[in-house]
């Protein structure tokens, strides 16, 4: 059964950034103790903003369920829940059953649900202390010349041993999501040469109000002239863990 990956984007409300934040540590230490079905669960914050990110990894839907009804969060939500003024983003990446969905509208969630198209999956070990995670949401022009560009994205991504994931989504007729994933911050500035080389002339024709979200910890100087280049909405790690299992996966249509 394919994994299950998860992206949340709340805004926290004023003057509750800095109590919602000291809650997070707490959250996911019982979710990695109780729920040994989920492989990432990570949280970051942008301060500016008032917001946090939360990536997510299940070993398969079930965990999902298991996880919206783990009764050992019950008190924590209660707390952290009343903090939160919104959610901006919500996209579940995989196919979830009917009981993930009835469990995300008890809570008043309307998630975007994404059929995955190409990518490829190197995530096998913890992450390093600086790996680099960026999600991307846009509008596509051309839908079919997204496509052929998703699959050359994919073959080329795959020559760079320190790009660790990628993969795209469709999330409607119009729109795709996609996320990858660096083991460091050089291997995020190695790539950025290569794309801008290989891809540079056709993106901007083909992707349209581009959003991009980077996960990570405080970015150098360096890199920070990079995802400004992008446009990219910088969001630093507050906690989380990982554990992935120990197999390479490629996807492709």
């Amino acid at each position: 059964m394919d994994q299950f990956r998860a992206f949340l984007n709340i805004k926290v409300g004023d003057g509750e950034l800095d109590h919602f934040t000291a809650l997070i540590p707490e959250f996911i230490q019982i979710v990695e103790a109780t729920e040994p079905e989920v492989l990432q669960f990570e949280a970051f914050v942008h301060r500016d903003k008032q917001e946090i990110i939360w990536l997510e990894t299940y070993q398969h839907a079930t965990a999902v369920d298991q996880h919206l009804a783990n009764p050992a969060l019950n008190e924590l939500k209660a707390k952290m829940m009343p903090m939160q003024e919104g959610i901006n983003a919500m996209y579940f990446m995989g196919t979830p059953s009917e009981q993930t969905l009835q469990g995300l509208h008890a809570y008043g969630i309307s998630a975007g649900v994404l059929e995955p198209w190409e990518g490829m999956n190197r995530l096998t070990e913890e992450r390093q202390a600086d790996n680099v995670q960026v999600l991307s949401l846009a509008t596509v022009s051309d839908m079919d010349a997204f496509k052929d560009y998703a699959e050359r994205l994919r073959h080329e991504a795959a020559k760079y041993p320190g790009f660790l994931f990628q993969r795209s989504y469709k999330l409607n007729e119009t729109q795709v999501v996609n996320q990858a994933e660096w083991a460091s911050e050089e291997a995020l500035l190695s790539w950025s040469a290569k794309y801008n080389e290989i891809f540079g002339h056709e993106i901007s024709s083909l992707l349209k109000d581009l959003q991009m979200f980077g996960a990570m910890n405080e970015p150098s100087e360096k890199l920070k002239a990079i995802v400004q280049q992008w446009s990219t909405q910088v969001f630093t790690r507050v906690a989380g863990f990982t554990r992935y299992i120990n197999a390479t996966e490629t996807i492709a249509s």
